[in-house]
């Protein structure tokens, strides 16, 4: 988990980085923030990747539907059920 705090309605510019921990409550703390460390710029990409070809393999393996709030996975038909 990150555990950061932003708080007071402060902003925080593009490609800026918090750190870990980090508690920013004032806006002139979020202006003095680093840039993104190199190692992370293209973390966001990566993730949304992920979860978009997750997403894809879920939807080839069936539908989801909501029965009585709660979420029941219908196998196609051919699929075995393991």
């Amino acid at each position: 988990m990150h555990h950061a705090s932003i708080s007071n309605e402060v902003r925080i510019g593009d490609n800026r980085y918090v750190s870990p921990g980090q508690i920013v409550e004032a806006q002139g703390q979020a202006d003095a923030l680093p840039r993104v460390p190199a190692q992370y710029r293209e973390l966001n990409a990566q993730i949304v990747e992920h979860y978009l070809r997750l997403g894809k393999a879920y939807k080839q393996m069936g539908e989801l539907f909501l029965q009585n709030k709660i979420y029941v996975y219908r196998i196609p038909k051919g699929i075995p059920n393991s």
